[in-house]
């Protein structure tokens, strides 16, 4: 429990039900900043029997103030951030009637809090406290319809992952605090910024312009404006992270959904993904013996058939790769993009990807062996065909197992895309060669276990044939030099990969 106000206060919080005393704790505000948290077992204060009954905190202060917070309940809080397609709310989702009424359902196990935005939430200087919220609720039809779909949906699929099982008592805390449009750098502190060489701006954080490359990126009021831009650096970390962090706010993981807007600068994201899960992690309570938060994201969905998306996806997938407790929902399959390059940003499938993070959840925090939790993800990748093909193989722990049957749709759930009429191929795949380009490649239904086979497209064959199957084959051999079966798929191929189900795969 924590919060902000004056320097040196003495704080005394107490834990009840009714009269009647749970746990007791107090602390001193920090001189400087005003801040205090006090650490709580909640382990015991939830349960009478683990019963995880709504009790009372009360808070009283050496100055005179005093607060009451009723029907509160302990459990397991997750941060759910970034931009359009976290804060895409319920009401715009397919099945928001059906998914917004489970929510009058499971309100006793799931409260739900809104960090709101406005042109007062961006920050110059990180805050104590939010500029605007909408507190915490019981979770409900009429409230979710506003409130973010992938991460009701992923509580949702989570508790009926777990239905009649002692874990399936434990409370969720579902935080929104997302802003569509917005860049990764909003959202990341100074320290973490600075990290990244090449994304630090060259500039003071207030500079009207940060170019990178000659590329501007976005434009950044003055900070005697009385409208701050939401992507000025680390201005919604300072607004709308650091508050949390402040009070060393206990969270059992984070959900992202962002990248959208960094699309066209995938190599400085690489590195401020990292950077950013770091920093956050670092930001909020820890404990010894505890394991960091988990940290979930959506790999992007497909809106157009051309760009640079696939470049953006692969350093999401690098965070996934380099960092502990990861858990990447790919949503290839979900998306809406078409040939003439004008689809659907914001997919509306948000349900899929609340299944595909709750499977990891409930991995991760619950330790469910039940059901295969990974995307299928590409382990090594050997050169076929004399270099104009390429053989890829998918890890058993994430190509469905024992079963090892991969299933290739399109990027249109939920049709299958391997219908009588389409050959069995999928022609939405890509393979990067030695020269770092993406060439149009075919991929044929599987051949075995847990592998597909990749031809060149025709136009990319056409235009270079064998010199462009010979950049696979090099692509392959340098990375298998490096002794990295991941980074041996990585140089030649993009994520595949979806997980609806056990083994099956989508298609870059």
């Amino acid at each position: 429990v924590g919060g902000g106000g004056g320097g040196g206060v003495k704080v005394a919080v107490r834990l009840q039900r009714g009269e009647r005393a749970l746990l007791e704790a107090s602390a001193e505000s920090d001189a400087a900043s005003g801040a205090w948290h006090v650490e709580l077992d909640l382990a015991w204060a939830s349960g009478d029997a683990g019963d995880y009954a709504p009790f009372q905190v009360n808070v009283t202060t050496s100055d005179g103030e005093h607060a009451l917070l009723t029907d509160v309940v302990g459990g397991d809080v997750y941060y759910c951030s970034g931009q359009s397609n976290m804060q895409w709310p319920l009401r715009a989702t397919f099945n928001a009637t059906e998914e917004a009424a489970r929510g009058d359902a499971l309100g006793e196990r799931v409260r739900v809090f809104s960090a709101d935005i406005g042109d007062d939430v961006p920050a110059d200087e990180p805050r104590l406290v939010l500029a605007r919220a909408t507190p915490w609720q019981r979770a409900s039809a009429e409230r979710l319809m506003g409130f973010s779909a992938v991460c009701w949906l992923t509580a949702r699929h989570s508790l009926d992952l777990r239905a009649g099982t002692a874990s399936a008592r434990v409370p969720f805390g579902l935080v929104q605090s997302a802003w569509g449009g917005t860049r990764i750098e909003t959202w990341m502190s100074p320290e973490a910024l600075a990290k990244c060489d090449a994304a630090a701006p060259p500039a003071a954080h207030n500079a009207t312009a940060w170019a990178v490359d000659g590329d501007a990126r976005f434009y950044v009021g003055s900070s005697s404006s009385s409208t701050r831009n939401p992507n000025a650096l680390s201005a919604l970390y300072n607004g709308m992270v650091h508050p949390f962090s402040l009070g060393r706010y206990g969270v059992k993981g984070f959900l992202w959904y962002q990248g959208e807007s960094n699309v066209n600068a995938a190599d400085a994201y690489r590195c401020q993904f990292v950077a950013m899960i770091d920093d956050w992690r670092q930001r909020f309570a820890q404990r010894d013996g505890v394991p960091v938060p988990l940290f979930g994201f959506v790999q992007l969905a497909p809106w157009t058939t051309t760009g640079p998306v696939p470049a953006l996806r692969a350093a999401q997938q690098h965070a996934y790769d380099a960092l502990p407790r990861m858990l990447m929902a790919v949503a290839i399959d979900t998306g809406d993009a078409n040939d003439s390059g004008n689809g659907d940003i914001h997919p509306r499938s948000k349900g899929e990807l609340g299944h595909r993070l709750a499977l990891g959840i409930d991995h991760f925090v619950f330790g469910d062996t039940r059901y295969p939790w990974r995307s299928p993800v590409a382990a090594s990748a050997t050169a076929a065909d004399g270099g104009a093909a390429a053989l890829v193989s998918f890890g058993a722990d994430s190509c469905g197992g024992v079963s090892g049957n991969l299933e290739l749709r399109e990027p249109h759930i939920p049709q299958p895309w391997c219908l009588p009429g389409h050959e069995n191929t999928c022609s939405w795949f890509a393979l990067r060669g030695a020269d770092g380009e993406w060439h149009n490649a075919t991929v044929i239904q599987p051949t075995a276990a847990c592998t597909l086979r990749v031809a060149l497209g025709a136009t990319d064959a056409a235009a270079g044939g064998a010199a462009a199957g010979g950049a696979v084959a090099a692509a392959v051999a340098r990375a298998a030099a490096r002794r990295d079966a991941a980074a041996a798929a990585a140089a030649v191929v993009e994520s595949v990969v979806a997980h609806t189900s056990p083994g099956v795969a989508g298609c870059a």
